[in-house]
């Protein structure tokens, strides 16, 4: 058996054991669009009622004809939904139908039901006109809102810090990959990869600004975890770049885990093998002094 083959071996076969299980658990694991911007509807409601009315319960009916033959109440999911209180009615949804009833009961008793309408502005308001028998409702938004560009604005830095947040772990993947084979040749130093550690900076700096419009939580995990590890290597006096960069890395690969459903199903196996791969790689540097791994005892030597 050749020298060091084992060893090899093993890091293969775990290497590819962390990349299906990551496979799974991105692809197993449905996304969310819980965070960012929704349209919405607001309804305030005036009354030409003989006597003073509150508002007990309603429903948005959605429909996907102008005559709504066929209307459905628009669905409770995560954030959609549609809620009213004694005096005033609003509603948050993904995406709403082209057309919609409103229908209400009051203090009355009676349950009215509204003209058929549809919205024009992203958050749209509506007012309600209650009558004796039925509902009037006319939007009163103006599509050309001044807060609309900056709206339009924000989307588009969401919808381009979700797919940076994608497409990027993807292409750290790459790089780690191309490390690791470099490793066993014994080139890991910055001066032989400074295009790789390069890479994984800049890769972090996107990832970082894409990950702030969805959650600030990004920018704090990546400068705590950057911190630690300056400090961690000028206490040890280790090539600062080379272990900061790989540490980066490393949690790097946790972050497209928010753009899944909040549970820990989907969270914790993501976070657990981030650290799974910082103790294997502790274990193995230690394990690889006394093995004969070739040019893995050499790399790991200089990267710790």
């Amino acid at each position: 058996m050749r020298p060091g083959s084992h060893c090899l071996g093993f890091v293969t076969r775990l290497g590819w054991l962390v990349v299906s299980l990551l496979a799974l658990l991105l692809s197993a694991s449905p996304a969310t669009a819980d965070i960012g911007p929704k349209p919405s509807m607001d309804f305030t409601f005036e009354y030409q009622t003989a006597s003073p009315l509150s508002i007990v319960e309603g429903a948005l009916l959605e429909c996907e004809d102008a005559d709504c033959r066929q209307a459905a109440p628009l669905e409770t999911l995560g954030p959609q939904r549609f809620t009213c209180s004694e005096d005033s009615c609003s509603s948050l949804a993904y995406s709403y139908s082209p057309y919609h009833r409103l229908s209400v009961r009051f203090s009355d008793g009676v349950e009215r039901q509204s003209n058929v309408f549809s919205k024009r502005a992203y958050a749209a308001s509506f007012r309600v006109t209650v009558r004796e028998s039925d509902l009037l409702v006319d939007e009163t938004s103006s599509i050309f809102s001044p807060t609309q560009p900056l709206l339009y604005l924000f989307m588009l830095g969401y919808g381009l810090g979700g797919c940076l947040l994608v497409i990027l772990p993807l292409i750290l993947l790459a790089i780690l990959v191309m490390l690791v084979i470099r490793a066993g040749q014994g080139k890991v130093s910055f001066r032989s990869n400074w295009g790789f550690y390069l890479g994984t900076w800049v890769i972090g700096l996107l990832m970082v600004s894409g990950g702030s419009i969805l959650s600030l939580t990004f920018p704090l995990t990546f400068a705590v975890e950057g911190a630690l590890a300056l400090v961690y290597a000028a206490v040890r006096r280790r090539p600062w770049v080379v272990f900061a960069s790989l540490v980066v890395m490393t949690n790097l690969f946790t972050y497209p885990a928010f753009l899944f459903r909040g549970s820990w199903r989907v969270t914790a196996p993501i976070s657990g093998l981030s650290w799974a791969w910082k103790v294997w790689y502790g274990w193995l540097r230690q394990s690889c002094y006394s093995c004969p791994c070739g040019g893995w005892s050499l790399s790991l030597k200089r990267l710790a």
